[in-house]
């Protein structure tokens, strides 16, 4: 896929059909003085964000998603499997742990989290993509975390 320099542009999302140029901004919240995704929808191993369709684990920051996320342990949370998330310093990351909470967030991993400032909330991924949205809508520097399936 071609370069445009627009951040809602994931390069490994596979697109149905091409989208038109609207697309490129759809999904994003206009705050005051920055600019951060939205989650238009979520499904067992779907998510739509920016107007994208993402069908593997993801991490959503405020400019950009990267997608196809692997875990070091599965379906268990590990501080090395958050590298991105460390050097980025949100306010809040919302983890979804999968649809029936399969991912296990273990208390070091969240402790660890907290004691780098951020708030940690995770829930099953059907509940989360909704936090992950209350969030950014507070103004909030947000990040999420999510595993699809399971």
């Amino acid at each position: 896929m071609k370069n445009t320099g627009y951040p809602a542009i994931n390069r490994g999302a596979k697109r149905l059909a091409p989208k038109p140029v609207l697309s490129l901004v759809e999904g994003f919240i206009w705050g005051f003085f920055h600019l951060t995704m939205r989650i238009n929808s979520y499904s067992f191993g779907v998510m739509k964000v920016g107007g994208s369709e993402y069908r593997g684990d993801l991490i959503i920051f405020p400019d950009r998603v990267k997608s196809r996320w692997w875990r070091k342990e599965g379906h268990s949370l590990a501080i090395e499997d958050l590298d991105d998330v460390l050097e980025f310093k949100p306010e809040v990351l919302v983890i979804g742990k999968g649809a029936s909470g399969m991912m296990d967030v273990p208390a070091s991993t969240k402790k660890t989290l907290q004691e780098h400032g951020m708030e940690v909330i995770a829930d099953n991924t059907s509940r989360a993509w909704s936090i992950f949205n209350e969030q950014t809508e507070k103004g909030k520097k947000v990040v999420g975390a999510f595993h699809l399936t399971c």
